[in-house]
């Protein structure tokens, strides 16, 4: 950064976006299990075409795909495999500050550096962390991702002017913040947070239907699939 108040900007950007980063990962998750969990009883109650897809979740009103950022299961061993990751980066596409901020992040981030650093162990976590989802962002093309993940263990670029920044930054946090709403208003997310609320999980399937151009099944044959799913 050309200025400490330039740096400084940057940094409360970073820092807002970070907790709904986290947020919607977490979201994430636990949206495919409310998923996994809806079809299980879609598919006793119907065919295979009216189950709702695990990556586009709909909403009752409108049709909303969640795809800002999908984050993949962690691997068994996932270190032993980090180089072998690395190796799927296709460096020549990438812009060259997306090089160095990557190469810096390694050097300050990967496992083996970290190990003899006196650091507290959550940073040293979350630094690990890092490390994998600069790895996805590149993999997937997401640089101001990999922006914002830099800046949040003190990987900055000169190669970037500073309002190109900012800006990727505050539209990075709109995009999490829309993402966010959207799993929120989804069919599968509102079917998760209903489990103590019979009729409105009742409504859910019955919408679901609906919108497959499907009669619902019978109320109570609704009723004794949630009641005999919620005794497995």
């Amino acid at each position: 950064m050309k200025t400490k108040r330039s740096k400084s900007r940057i940094e409360n950007a970073a820092a807002m976006i970070k907790n709904s980063y986290q947020m919607h990962r977490g979201m994430y998750s636990i949206q495919k299990d409310y998923t996994e969990d809806l079809n299980s009883i879609l598919c006793k109650l119907d065919q295979p075409e009216a189950h709702i897809s695990s990556n586009n979740s709909t909403a009752i009103s409108v049709d909303l795909v969640d795809n800002i950022n999908e984050p993949k299961k962690p691997k068994t061993k996932r270190y032993k495999k980090l180089d072998k990751t690395r190796k799927t980066i296709e460096v020549d596409q990438r812009p060259s500050w997306v090089k160095e901020v990557y190469r810096t992040v390694m050097r300050k981030c990967h496992p083996d550096m970290l190990a003899n650093l006196d650091i507290p162990i959550p940073e040293k976590l979350y630094r690990a962390e890092v490390v994998l989802q600069v790895q996805e962002a590149i993999n997937e093309k997401k640089y101001d991702e990999v922006l914002f993940l830099g800046i949040t263990v003190g990987v900055y670029t000169e190669k970037i002017n500073f309002n190109e920044q900012l800006n990727m930054l505050n539209n990075l946090y709109s995009k999490i913040v829309n993402s966010i709403e959207q799993i929120q208003k989804s069919v599968t997310w509102l079917w998760g947070i209903s489990w103590d609320n019979l009729e409105v999980r009742i409504q859910l399937i019955n919408n679901v239907f609906q919108s497959k151009g499907k009669s619902p099944p019978p109320r109570q044959t609704i009723i004794s699939q949630i009641v005999n799913h919620e005794l497995e």
